[in-house]
């Protein structure tokens, strides 16, 4: 909560010199009216008595002066009220003072309007204006200066906390990186996998930063329809890369027949940030030793749960662990629950977090996207007799093949064997996108035998590229990570 907002302190000074004035004003206009009252008094004794004389002259140019000096109303009458002389008006007027003569009555009355301060007091009060003017402008010179140093240190705060951010999130994707390097010799094809997802994420994080630098808003700048169970996998398999220097800890994610048409319109960086925290929370509260469970549940909308079987939290800081700033980490800056919520929010969902002595739950909902039109629908598998399957890695076609059991197959494992096929009008052809030592990719094959009825199977299915081609050619895609989310048939 900020103590001092100098904007309302100087707003109070501006309407405190103002009220200052008014008050001085009416001060000094009563104190002066007095003194005006007994003047004006003494005055209309002298206008009676030169009246009776007969200099007229003298009355009217007395009567003017007053009316000018003062802007009162002054005008004489006879004793029964007639008007003799100076200004007619007056006699509809409360009078002020009164003096008699012998056979008129000179009458004062009160002011046209109240007494101006600046008829009695005006080198006093330009010198109060002034005083005022001159202090406005010191204040408003002060309130500007600290304004700009405050932006400055805002600004600075903002570069630092981008800097903080972009150092814990880039430490997962490298972390994976140097663990799927080393173990690249257990298995090639899942390793390198791995490595692209980490490279992937390392640029969704470099472009997430421009798009930052760029933008004068926090608002998502990048959302896109993304199937979630494709995203909660690279997300877990970046993670169980990272922790494998722990083998105590368990990542597990649970999946219902239906989510392999789930999607959500979210920023794919941002996404990745959240849910990427949110285990490294479970993580860390386990010391990692446990076990952290993630269900993925569609029905209407979409449910992510994140379960871990640690102590749970207290209820005092189950209460404020939303807050900004707040933290029981001792490195920690409290900002990073503060942001997934905000972001679940901009994402027009919901996050909610229950906690045990069994455990801590961290739910989060999200609005069901419509499917992407370069999505591979798994209902149409029933129009086609045979599946052919291109890949040369023998652990998609075992899944593919899991998947779809009431169907006939072919096989094929490098692109220069596919070459030699037939194309049938009756067959669903599976093709991977990268082969490693081939000339062509996936696409050109197909281009080139004019496969009829193609699905793309690749880990790249966001690259632009790739999606405006396969649109425009009528290819669909299956994200590599999807196979094992097939209906089974």
């Amino acid at each position: 909560m900020k103590l001092f907002n100098f904007k309302y302190i100087f707003l109070f000074y501006i309407l405190l010199i103002l009220g200052i004035n008014i008050a001085n004003y009416f001060v000094i206009s009563y104190k002066q009216f007095g003194n005006i009252s007994t003047d004006i008094l003494k005055s209309s004794r002298e206008l009676v008595y030169e009246y009776e004389r007969g200099n007229f002259n003298f009355v009217n140019s007395y009567i003017q002066e007053y009316k000018m000096r003062y802007a009162f109303c002054v005008g004489l009458s006879d004793t029964v009220g007639n008007h003799i002389i100076g200004d007619r008006s007056c006699q509809d007027r409360q009078p002020l003072t009164s003096a008699h003569g012998d056979d008129i009555l000179v009458l004062t009355y009160t002011p046209y309007r109240f007494i101006p301060l600046t008829k009695f007091f005006e080198i006093e009060f330009g010198i109060i204006v002034l005083i005022n003017i001159f202090t406005s402008m010191i204040f408003s010179i002060f309130y500007l200066l600290i304004k700009q140093q405050k932006q400055k240190e805002e600004h600075i705060q903002e570069i630092k906390g981008i800097q903080r951010q972009v150092s814990h999130d880039i430490k997962s994707p490298l972390v994976a990186l140097a663990m799927a390097t080393e173990n690249l010799d257990s298995d090639p094809f899942k390793q390198l996998t791995l490595i692209k997802m980490a490279t992937q994420r390392i640029e969704d994080i470099a472009n997430n930063l421009n798009v930052s630098d760029s933008s004068n808003s926090e608002d998502i700048q990048d959302k896109e329809i993304h199937s979630l169970p494709g995203l909660i996998d690279e997300i877990v398999s970046e993670k169980r890369s990272m922790y494998l220097k722990h083998p105590n800890l368990s990542i597990q994610t649970f999946y219902k027949t239906n989510n392999y048409n789930s999607f959500v319109e979210v920023s794919r960086a941002e996404f990745h940030r959240v849910i990427s925290n949110l285990i490294n929370n479970s993580a860390e509260s386990l010391e990692f030793v446990g076990e952290i469970k993630i269900d993925v549940i569609t029905n209407g909308s979409t449910y992510i749960h994140i379960k871990d079987n640690g102590t749970g939290i207290s209820p005092y800081i189950l209460e404020r662990v939303f807050e900004p700033g707040f933290t029981t980490k001792t490195k920690g800056k409290g900002l990073g629950l503060y942001h997934a919520r905000k972001r679940i929010k901009e994402f027009n969902g919901d996050i909610q977090i229950q906690s045990s002595s069994d455990g801590t739950i961290v739910s989060i909902k999200l609005p069901q996207s419509m499917k992407p039109e370069w999505y591979f629908e798994a209902e149409s598998l029933e129009r086609f007799k045979k599946i052919v399957v291109v890949d040369d890695n023998r652990s998609v076609h075992e899944a593919v093949k899991n998947k779809i059991t009431t169907k006939e197959f072919e096989n094929y494992y490098s692109i220069e064997k596919f070459l030699t096929h037939t194309p049938s009008g009756d067959s669903l052809y599976f093709v991977d996108y990268e082969f490693r030592g081939e000339r062509i990719n996936g696409l050109q094959a197909i281009e080139k035998l004019n496969i009829p009825n193609p699905v793309l199977i690749s880990s790249h299915y966001q690259d632009p590229e790739i999606k405006a081609y396969c649109l425009k050619n009528s290819i669909k895609i299956i994200p590599k990570s999807l196979i094992s989310h097939l209906p089974t048939t």
